[in-house]
């Protein structure tokens, strides 16, 4: 900075200057994420889950495997991970899946227990058209 005749200084253009103001509103998010789509592959025991926005945290013993999409269809409740389940996110700048939170794609690694026990609802896991999901909130 140089100083003028009266002593005031001067801020030249080759000076970085930046001014800080606060936010006249914000806006929270207040939009929750939902279930965009999933795929389920009971040879691996990989069930992917796409939701519309970033998690901030997941439960896959929130999820429940449907035959159709009424209340009396048959159901299966993921079972409590144990340590063969694995949660991955599908986010990591190698292209890898790596274990984090605060993704939109879930990978969960289904247990041997669970796959077994989907495997003796025959009518739950019978097609695309007629495997549903739901999740509580």
């Amino acid at each position: 900075a140089n100083a003028n005749r009266v002593g005031s200084s001067i801020v030249s253009s080759c000076e970085p200057s930046f001014v800080v103001k606060q936010a006249v509103t914000v806006r929270a998010d207040t939009i929750h994420p939902t279930l965009a789509h999933f795929d389920l592959n009971v040879d691996s025991g990989l069930l992917t889950l796409v939701f519309s926005e970033i998690l901030g945290s997941f439960d896959p013993t929130r999820i429940t495997l449907h035959s159709n999409a009424s209340v009396a269809s048959i159901q299966y409740t993921i079972a409590p991970p144990q340590s063969a389940d694995i949660i991955l996110c599908n986010q990591s700048a190698s292209g890898q899946s790596e274990p984090q939170s605060n993704c939109s794609t879930v990978i969960v690694n289904l247990t041997k227990n669970n796959l077994d026990n989907l495997k003796t609802l025959p009518n739950l896991i019978l097609s695309r058209n007629a495997t549903f999901l739901s999740m509580l909130s």
